[in-house]
């Protein structure tokens, strides 16, 4: 009702307009490029009106036309997103059932489709991962680096792709731009410490225990071991460096701190031996002996005193025994000691409960070596102990990962198998294997860019 009334007057307006131009008529010349035009005033008005009407058409037609097209643009962009969600599913459906080509091609396309979406990157860079294509894998984390939103992401996925091609350095600037980005990541501190460690980059590795503790990613309780060892680790690279009272230092800090670690002891003793401190040498020695006897300590004790007698360094031994319950390395250790001082019958005291209790070739080579030290190596019951020693599997007396269960013969700071950090634990006679520790999440390959930070 509202729009007639507006109507009727907008008629009733036009009108009025109409009949007094005709009451007033009048005379319009226009002279134009040398034209002239005579005409009245209402059909000028009549003229300009109908322009008006025209442009007023052709704006609405253009207008139409604009809205046509961007309906249409964005009636295309919708349906090249569905179709790309539609592929990302499929490829999400292809990973899953380990299809590797097929993720590949998929995620692939789905890339290409949602360029602006980080997931279908995500997704492209595992499939490329499963399909050995460590290239595409590096070009898709890159693209996810580049976007502020997913930088970080983009980070964490190119530092295990330089941590499996063991590009350390790679690693280290990443992970300090990854810092720079979320300094409370735990996953970033963690594998920052960890990765400078792996690098042998003693000091810096021990300055980021403490920033690790405060993130979460280290435990409060895990720390001062991981700071002993590594102060071992410097200890050792400045005494090869000629850095004797820095090398001083740093092993008796690293034995003080971690009582029972038998290289940081052997360390500490040799080097106060060295300044002529043989008396505290001989006390760190047995201070360890105590708390985890090693034949690599009675081998340092016997450097410090060289010119003592069979029964002297027995005594010596004695002295280093633990109070109590004495462990099968400690009775083994004394069992050879007492029959290279002459004393059969304590050393079959020693060592025939071990011989029978333990199905260990160690066990068969110190009877063997205690009877030849008595009889020679030539008297029957000798040659029947070194029989048994060969035939007889080897159960101690090595290093072993716990971490992935290599032996070794002497202790390292890395594993040379798996490279893990201080997991080499000494297994003396009687003690059973080490049981090999499952990989931490962090530490695999598997979705990796899907993991909290």
């Amino acid at each position: 009702m509202l729009r007639l009334f507006f109507f009727l007057l907008l008629v009733l307006a036009a009108a009025s307009v109409a009949a007094f131009l005709a009451e007033q008529p009048g005379q319009v010349t226009i002279a134009w490029l040398g034209q002239r035009m005579d005409t009245s005033v209402a059909a000028l008005v009549l003229i300009a009106v109908g322009l008006m009407l025209v442009t007023w058409v052709v704006a609405q037609v253009i207008l139409r036309l604009a809205m046509a097209l961007g309906f249409a643009r964005q009636r295309a962009e919708q349906k090249r997103k569905e179709h790309g969600y539609e592929t990302l599913n499929r490829a999400m459906a292809a990973l899953a059932s380990g299809e590797e080509r097929e993720a590949k091609r998929l995620t692939g396309r789905a890339a290409a489709l949602l360029p602006d979406e980080p997931l279908s990157h995500v997704m492209a860079a595992e499939a490329a991962r499963l399909a050995g294509d460590e290239g595409l894998r590096r070009e898709h984390l890159a693209k996810l680096a580049e976007r502020e939103d997913t930088a970080f992401l983009g980070l964490r996925g190119q530092v295990e792709a330089a941590r499996r091609q063991g590009r350390t350095g790679e690693m280290l600037t990443l992970l300090d731009r990854a810092l720079t980005l979320r300094p409370k990541s735990r996953w970033a501190r963690l594998s920052r410490l960890e990765t400078l460690k792996l690098a042998g980059r003693w000091a810096e590795a021990r300055d980021a225990i403490d920033p690790a503790v405060k993130a979460g990613a280290v435990g409060s309780d895990e720390a001062p071991r991981m700071k002993a060892v590594l102060g071992h680790c410097m200890a050792v690279e400045a005494e090869a460096a000629g850095q004797v009272d820095d090398a001083r230092r740093l092993a008796h800090a690293s034995h003080k701190d971690l009582r029972g670690f038998v290289p940081a002891a052997i360390l500490d003793a040799r080097l106060a031996n060295l300044a002529g401190e043989r008396a505290k040498a001989h006390r760190i020695l047995k201070q360890t002996f105590v708390k985890r006897p090693h034949p690599d300590l009675v081998e340092a004790e016997a450097a410090i005193f060289k010119a003592e007698t069979p029964q002297a360094r027995l005594e010596r031994l004695k002295a280093l025994m633990p109070r109590g319950d004495v462990p099968g390395e400690a009775k083994l250790l004394l069992g050879v000691a007492e029959a290279e001082a002459g004393n059969e019958d304590a050393a079959h005291a020693l060592l025939d409960p071990l011989t029978r209790a333990h199905d260990d070739s160690r066990a068969m080579a110190a009877m063997a070596r205690a009877v030849e030290a008595i009889r020679g190596p030539d008297d029957p019951e000798a040659r029947k102990w070194q029989d048994l020693e060969r035939t007889t599997p080897v159960r101690s007396g090595f290093w072993q990962c716990d971490s992935c269960a290599n032996m070794r013969a002497n202790w390292t700071p890395l594993c040379p198998t798996c490279q893990a950090f201080d997991s080499l634990r000494w297994i003396g006679v009687g003690e059973p294997p080490v049981e090999p520790r499952a990989p931490a999440l962090a530490d695999t390959d598997e979705h990796v860019l899907l993991e909290g930070a």
